[in-house]
């Protein structure tokens, strides 16, 4: 009757509230309408299908043991439905939907950027009544477009990100977060687009440490970042001014003195590098690993100033005072 679908989804409702999905998919069976039940008996759809397939990667099955596809088809339905629809609270079940199956195939042992975008596309434009949901969705397509090599947009993303309105101290979060990701990315991901991923990186640091407020701990490892990034992209001013901002806030660090020595040798100042490298082996134990880095790059700038027999010299007493 006309109560059917109604009575099937608060069937199903009970059951998927007491952790029951097995209980509750079975008393939805497949909703085929278009009615607000049937679209809300799908979110339990996807929820449930949502959880299954996280239990079948757990497993090692790389393809969810077919229940993320089912979970991207209930959203999908769910927000097609909805997009003709003048009713808030549908409006806001396919945002969550939405959300919801971005979220799922960024936890997907198998990369599917594709998916996170097809999700959270212009997520902001379609559920403006969703705000709450539009930082984590814009936060899940800038890594997703990092990833496909969609450098424009991702960078257009972040400035998106950072303009929502709403708190701060959570937009930042949100804004490293994003730039965690990517840094992961660089370490793990497609060697080929390690110089895009780390562009759009750069753009989320800036941001950070632009927009940082007396936050001291975390503006110096945001600075620290930003620095291995610039440095890395071959940005060389960039570097400079990063790690001098730096060691104006952190005097000791190592690692920006670090990053100092090495953008300083990148610059071909082998005489400046020099004398940064030899600070590195005063201020650091023999024997460490710094140490020996900042050795072997003293004995490399003597031998490009022209002192072969002060390089080999340098080596010797390192290795009698490491040994």
């Amino acid at each position: 009757g006309e109560h059917a679908a109604e009575i099937r989804y608060r069937l199903g409702e009970a059951h998927h509230t007491r952790g029951d999905c097995t209980g509750a998919l079975a008393a939805i069976g497949e909703p085929k309408g278009t009615d607000s039940w049937s679209l809300w008996a799908r979110f339990i759809v996807l929820q449930c299908q949502a959880d299954a397939a996280r239990a079948a990667w757990r497993a090692g099955e790389p393809d969810g043991g077919g229940h993320y596809l089912t979970s991207l088809q209930a959203a999908r339905e769910i927000a097609a439905a909805a997009t003709d629809v003048k009713d808030d609270a549908l409006v806001g079940l396919a945002a969550k939907a939405c959300l919801l199956a971005g979220l799922l195939a960024e936890a997907s042992p198998e990369a599917r950027p594709d998916d996170v975008v097809e999700f959270t596309r212009d997520f902001e434009r379609r559920f403006p009544n969703s705000a709450d949901l539009a930082g984590d969705a814009i936060a899940l397509r800038v890594v997703a477009r990092a990833r496909l090599g969609e450098t424009a947009e991702a960078r257009a993303d972040i400035d998106r990100l950072s303009s929502l309105e709403g708190d701060r101290v959570a937009r930042r979060q949100q804004l490293r977060h994003v730039g965690q990701e990517l840094m992961a990315e660089v370490e793990r991901g497609d060697p080929t687009r390690r110089h895009a991923v780390l562009s759009v990186a750069e753009r989320v640091y800036t941001l950070l440490v632009d927009g940082a407020d007396g936050d001291g701990a975390s503006t110096t490892t945001d600075l620290a970042v930003l620095g291995q990034i610039a440095l890395s992209l071959g940005h060389l001013d960039g570097a400079r001014r990063t790690y001098a901002r730096l060691l104006e806030l952190d005097p000791d660090s190592l690692e920006a003195q670090r990053g100092m020595a090495l953008t300083v040798e990148a610059e071909g100042k082998e005489q400046g590098a020099l004398g940064h490298w030899r600070d590195l082996t005063e201020r650091t134990a023999p024997g460490d690993t710094l140490w020996y880095e900042a050795t072997i790059h003293v004995a490399r700038m003597e031998e490009q100033l022209g002192q072969p027999e002060r390089a080999c010299e340098t080596l010797r007493k390192a290795t009698a005072t490491a040994g």
